[in-house]
C-alpha cells in the first residue's frame, strides 16, 4: 500500500517549520510596510473602488494571504492521494520521500529534487493527452510547490524562483499573473467556485513566497557586491521584484 503521503503528513505535523510559517504569515500581514521599505509606496493603484472598499479589500486580502501561506505550506507537504498518480510516478515519489522525509542531517536533498522533477516531467507529459493530469490540477501543482520548497532548502534560490513562477502560471495563467486586481475581485465574489477560490488563495501564498525568495537572493547578492561589482545591480533588480510580488 502506498504510504508516502502518510509519511508526508506525519512529518508535516511534527516539524519545527510551523514556527517559520507563523513568522511568514505575520510578514504578509505587514506587507505594505515591507513594500515601502524595499521600493517605496506605489501610487499607481488606479481603480474604480471607493476608499472604503479599497480599505476593506486590503484587509480581506491581507488576511487571506496570511491564511494562504499556511495553506501553501501544507499543500506542498500533502498534495494529493497516492491513487491519483500512475505507478511509475508513485515509485518516483516514494523514492523522493525516502530522501526528503528524514531528519535534516540525514536528508539527501539533491536526490529528492531529482526524483520530484522526474515525477513532474512525467505528469506534464501525461497531461498533454489526459486531462486528469493537466498541468493545473492540484496533485500536479502541489508537486511544483514541493520542488520550490526543496530548492529553497538546498539554497538554490534561482531554482526556487523558477518553480514559484511556474506554479503561479499554472494556477492563474500568464494573464492572471499580471492582473492582481482581477484576482482580488474574484476572491471577494461569494459566488466563486470553491476550487477556483482555493487556487487564488494558493496563488497569494505563492506570490508572497516568491517575493521572499527574490528578497533573499537580493540580500545574498548585496553581501557579495564587495567582491563582485555586478552583484549590486543584481541585488537592486531582485529588490524591485520582491517589492512587486509583496505588493501583488
Amino acid at each position: 500500500m502506498f504510504r508516502y503521503f502518510a509519511a508526508t503528513t506525519a512529518r508535516a505535523s511534527s516539524t519545527s517549520r510551523l514556527g517559520q510559517r507563523v513568522v511568514q504569515s505575520r510578514r504578509v500581514l505587514t506587507g505594505t510596510t515591507r513594500v515601502g521599505q524595499i521600493r517605496g509606496m506605489s501610487t499607481q493603484q488606479n481603480n474604480s473602488l471607493s476608499d472604503s472598499n479599497v480599505r476593506y479589500t486590503i484587509m480581506a486580502v491581507a488576511a487571506a494571504a496570511g491564511l494562504s501561506l499556511f495553506g501553501l505550506a501544507g499543500y506542498a507537504m500533502f498534495f494529493g492521494p497516492g491513487s491519483m498518480y500512475p505507478k511509475p510516478v508513485r515509485n518516483l515519489l516514494r523514492e523522493a520521500g525516502m530522501a526528503y522525509m528524514r531528519p535534516p542531517e540525514k536528508q539527501d536533498l539533491p536526490k529528492a529534487l531529482e526524483c520530484y522533477e522526474q515525477a513532474l516531467a512525467q505528469l506534464d507529459a501525461l497531461g498533454t493527452s489526459d486531462s486528469q493530469h493537466a498541468r493545473d490540477m492540484p496533485h500536479v501543482t502541489g508537486l511544483v510547490a514541493r520542488v520550490a520548497t526543496v530548492c529553497t532548502e538546498m539554497g538554490d534560490l534561482d531554482g526556487a524562483i523558477e518553480a514559484y513562477n511556474d506554479l503561479l502560471e499554472r494556477l492563474l495563467g500568464t494573464d492572471g499573473m499580471r492582473d492582481a486586481t482581477t484576482q482580488v475581485r474574484r476572491l471577494l465574489d461569494d459566488s466563486l467556485d470553491k476550487n477556483e477560490r482555493q487556487g487564488i488563495l494558493r496563488a497569494l501564498g505563492c506570490a508572497n513566497k516568491l517575493a521572499e525568495t527574490y528578497e533573499a537572493r537580493g540580500q545574498r547578492s548585496k553581501r557579495r557586491s564587495a567582491v563582485l561589482p555586478h552583484a549590486r545591480a543584481a541585488s537592486t533588480a531582485d529588490a524591485d521584484m520582491a517589492a512587486q510580488w509583496y505588493g501583488w
